[in-house]
């Protein structure tokens, strides 16, 4: 039983799994441990009293230096890890979209990202480019990656923050095209929207490594991670590169915000209805825009 006069120190662990092979390692050799439960975070970690603490940092240190490489398994998430699949309505919603672009091709000029006219003060370009496609293989491509990223997202940010993330991070891509081309072009797709997605996944096991202090953990799990299918599926000469690499950044940077937020409150009705709403809004306002520059 301990002292509850002495000083005591806590070291941070992994997962509760962790928490109970060290705890038997300090046990081992006697170094007095407990093992603490924060639940407000959902995270474990050893107390021992201060005295020992430089001494069980040694041992802990020396343990893993022995057993390097024989974990296969580490827990690092409690977020929910699953498939959802609402993505579909997105997929719908562009196909529909597709089916009124080629219809009516004056709908496709008017929210084809131009350059030369965003410049001029059509801002709407930047949104209204992502709900377009050039053909069936480009739709086909997007929907499927699309589907398949907007499946993995939902269960851990809700399909709120997964839509105003989507639509922003098209927007950014579009935005960075124009930013760093020295000359007029026009594209249009739903792929930036589509790489926003993928860094958003990229960064949910963002917060588990930077609470243990991974940091290299944490670039390679996750920077690293979604760059390489970025690279993989995103960075095709033949496509809008820029566009993928804007969108991709910007669902980075949203998914390290977002990514520190409990799933249990990002998919609450509440937060779910705000984030739809607004993006409904800036879907609606650019659309509206645009048709009405329709001569």
């Amino acid at each position: 039983m301990r002292d509850p006069q002495i000083a005591q120190a806590e070291i941070p662990v992994r997962s509760k799994r962790q928490a109970m092979d060290w705890s038997l390692v300090l046990a081992s050799q006697s170094i007095e441990v407990e093992i603490a439960h924060h639940p407000d975070h959902n995270l474990f970690t050893l107390v021992v009293d201060e005295k020992d603490q430089a001494r069980a940092r040694g041992v802990i240190e020396l343990y893993r230096k022995e057993n390097q490489g024989r974990t296969w398994l580490h827990e690092f998430s409690s977020e929910p890890f699953g498939f959802d699949p609402q993505g579909v309505w997105w997929c719908l919603l562009m196909v529909v979209c597709f089916v009124l672009q080629t219809d009516s091709r004056a709908i496709e000029a008017a929210g084809i990202m131009d350059s030369a006219r965003v410049t001029q003060g059509e801002w709407w370009r930047l949104v209204t480019a992502t709900f377009l496609h050039q053909d069936l293989g480009h739709l086909g491509s997007n929907l499927t990656f699309g589907f398949m990223f907007l499946g993995l997202a939902i269960p851990r940010y809700g399909g709120g923050v997964c839509a105003i993330v989507a639509i922003l991070a098209g927007a950014c891509g579009n935005y960075l095209g124009l930013s760093l081309r020295s000359v007029d072009y026009k594209g249009l797709g739903a792929s930036g929207s589509v790489m926003g997605l993928l860094g958003l996944l990229a960064m949910q096991t963002w917060p588990g490594w930077v609470r243990q202090r991974e940091w290299l953990r944490a670039g390679l799990s996750s920077l690293g991670g979604g760059a390489a299918l970025l690279m993989l599926i995103g960075l095709d000469p033949r496509s809008d590169m820029l566009a993928h690499l804007g969108g991709f950044v910007a669902g980075c940077v949203a998914g390290s915000v977002f990514a520190w937020v409990p799933s249990k409150e990002l998919r609450k009705k509440t937060w779910s209805r705000l984030f739809l709403a607004l993006t409904l809004l800036a879907a609606t306002a650019s659309w509206t825009q645009a048709l009405l520059s329709i001569p």
